[in-house]
Parts: C-alpha cells; sequence; structure tokens
C-alpha cells in the first residue's frame, strides 16, 4: 500500500470545508428557531468530533511518513504558512 500524505490532507482540507458550511447552517436555524437548539448542537458536537478524526488522520499520516523515511512534514493546511515555510 502506497502513502499519499497530501491526498490525505487535501481531503482533510474538504472536511473542514464541510465542517464550515454544516456549523453556518445549523447556527442559522438554530437562530431562527429556538426548538432546534438542542439537536443543532448535537448535530455540532457530532460534526466538530467528525472533524477532529479528519485532523487526527493528518497527523497518523505525518507520522506514518516520518516512520517511512526519517522526514518531518507538516500537512495540515492551515499550519502551513502562505510562503512555504
Amino acid at each position: 500500500m502506497q502513502l499519499r500524505p497530501k491526498k490525505i490532507a487535501k481531503q482533510d482540507q474538504s472536511v473542514d470545508d464541510q465542517f464550515d458550511e454544516i456549523r453556518n447552517t445549523v447556527t442559522v436555524a438554530m437562530q431562527q428557531d429556538p426548538e432546534v437548539a438542542a439537536a443543532g448542537a448535537s448535530y455540532l458536537l457530532v460534526t466538530k468530533l467528525l472533524e477532529r478524526i479528519g485532523d487526527r488522520i493528518v497527523n497518523l499520516a505525518e507520522e506514518l511518513v516520518y516512520n517511512q523515511t526519517g522526514e518531518i512534514i507538516e500537512l495540515n493546511q492551515s499550519r502551513i504558512r502562505p510562503d512555504g515555510d
């Protein structure tokens, strides 16, 4: 099995984007109808946990690259600075 860490990081970015979209949608729904607040809070918790699972998978991919190559890489897109450092 070939490890594709950049593909994993790209998929995690997609998960992060979906989380942001869901969070915004649920927040608006909760503001418009307070009766959905309890269900909305649960939904937000579950989506945040799924987002964190994605982050942990990226961390595991980084560790696997290190174990296989000895190279330390940063795959978390939010930690990569635009100037490449």
